[in-house]
C-alpha cells in the first residue's frame, strides 16, 4: 500500500496543494482497493496493469476510459511490459515466470523457476529475451526466449565469492552485454564475439577474463541499453552515468536522492530517470536536463514516454 513519499530514509506526507498537482481528481484512476503492490503503465500509455494482494488479482485498466478492462485471478509479486511497442507484460510470482497478453489475458508462455531470491529481471529492447540473475544460479546472467521457451546462460564464474552477478543487460543488435557484480560494484562490457548463440557458453570457460572494465564507485542498482544501441547507462546509489557502445564514459547525472532506475526514450537522445519525489529527463548528448517533475511512487513505461504515480488506492497517468 502506497501512502507516501520517501526521500532518503524519512517518510512524509504529502501536502494537499501537493496531491493536486500529482494527482488531479479529473485524471486519477481509482483502484478500489488498499492492497496494491505494483502498477505499471504501457508504452503507449493505454493501459494500466496493477497488482493486488488482497484479494490477490491482477487488474488492466484502460486509462483514457479510467476504468478495469479484465481482471486475473492470479497475484505477482512484481511485473512490467517487455517492451514499448507491446501490450505483454512479465509478471513474477515466487515460483516462476508469466508473459500476459495484457488485452486480453492470454499466459502466452511461463517458465518455473526455483522460489530462491531473484536479484533482477529486465526484457531485451525488443522485448523477445527475459534475463535475470539469481541465487539459484549465482554468477550467471540467464536468458529467457520467451516465444521459444529456450533458457541460455553467460557465466562469470570466478575465484572470487563477490562473482555474483546482480545485473545484465543486452546490446539490441545482441553483441555486447553489460553486467554488474556484487564485489566491486562495477560493470562490465564482453567483447562482441559473445553473440546471442554463444550465450549458451560452457561454465568451464569464464566470460569475464577478457572483459571490458566500467568504473562505478557506489551500489549498482540497474545496467540498460538505448534502443539504437549507442548507449548504455549505470544506475546507482549517486545517480546515473552513461557510456558509449565502447565503454567511454559520457556523462553523470545526479539527483537528491537514490535513483531507482533510468529509461532511455525510443530515439535513444534522451533518458529518464527517477528517485521516489523527482522524474527527469535528460540529453544523452550535452548531458544537460531537459525538464523535471515531482512524483510519488512512479514507474516509467518502456520508451520513456509515459509514467504513473501512486498514491493509496489512486493513480495518474502522464506523459513524460
Amino acid at each position: 500500500m502506497f501512502t507516501h513519499c520517501v526521500a532518503g530514509k524519512q517518510k512524509r506526507k504529502l501536502e494537499e496543494k501537493e496531491l493536486q498537482v500529482l494527482f488531479p481528481d479529473e485524471d486519477a484512476i481509482e483502484t478500489h482497493s488498499n492492497s496494491l503492490s505494483f502498477a505499471i503503465v504501457s508504452g503507449d500509455g493505454k493501459l494500466l496493469v496493477t497488482g493486488h494482494s488482497n484479494p490477490p488479482v491482477t487488474r488492466v485498466f484502460n486509462v483514457q476510459a479510467k476504468r478495469p478492462l479484465l481482471v486475473l485471478h492470479r497475484h505477482f509479486k512484481t511485473a512490467f511490459f517487455t517492451s514499448s511497442q507491446s501490450h505483454v507484460f512479465l509478471g513474477q510470482t515466487e515460483g516462476g515466470y508469466w508473459i500476459i497478453d495484457a488485452l486480453t489475458g492470454e499466459e502466452k508462455a511461463h517458465l518455473s523457476i526455483e522460489p530462491s531470491e531473484v536479484f533482477s529481471t529486465a526484457s531485451s529492447i525488443d522485448g523477445k529475451s527475459i534475463l535475470f540473475c539469481s541465487e539459484e544460479h549465482p554468477c550467471d546472467l540467464q536468458s529467457w526466449d520467451w516465444q521459444t521457451g529456450k533458457v541460455r546462460s553467460l557465466s562469470f564464474r570466478g575465484e572470487n565469492t563477490g562473482d555474483e552477478v546482480y545485473n545484465g543487460a543486452i546490446s539490441p543488435d545482441g553483441t555486447n552485454l553489460v553486467i554488474n557484480r556484487l564485489l566491486s560494484a562495477t560493470s562490465f562490457v564482453s567483447p562482441s564475439e559473445y553473440t546471442p548463440e554463444s550465450i549458451a557458453i560452457d561454465k568451464d570457460q569464464p566470460a569475464h577474463k577478457k572483459d571490458k572494465v566500467v568504473d562505478v564507485s557506489w551500489h549498482v542498482s540497474a545496467v540498460s541499453y538505448s534502443p539504437n544501441g549507442k548507449w548504455f547507462s549505470v544506475t546507482t546509489d549517486d545517480g546515473t552515468s552513461w557510456f558509449d557502445a565502447d565503454a567511454v564514459a559520457a556523462g553523470h547525472f545526479s539527483l537528491d536522492d537514490y535513483q531507482h532506475n533510468t529509461v532511455f526514450t525510443e530515439d535513444g537522445l534522451r533518458f529518464v530517470t527517477w528517485s521516489n519525489e523527482r522524474l527527469s529527463v535528460v540529453d544523452v548528448v550535452t548531458g544537460k536536463e531537459l525538464r523535471s517533475r515531482a512524483i510519488c511512487n512512479a514507474s516509467v513505461a518502456p520508451g520513456g514516454r509515459f509514467a504513473v504515480c501512486i498514491l493509496g488506492n489512486r493513480m495518474n497517468v502522464f506523459e513524460v
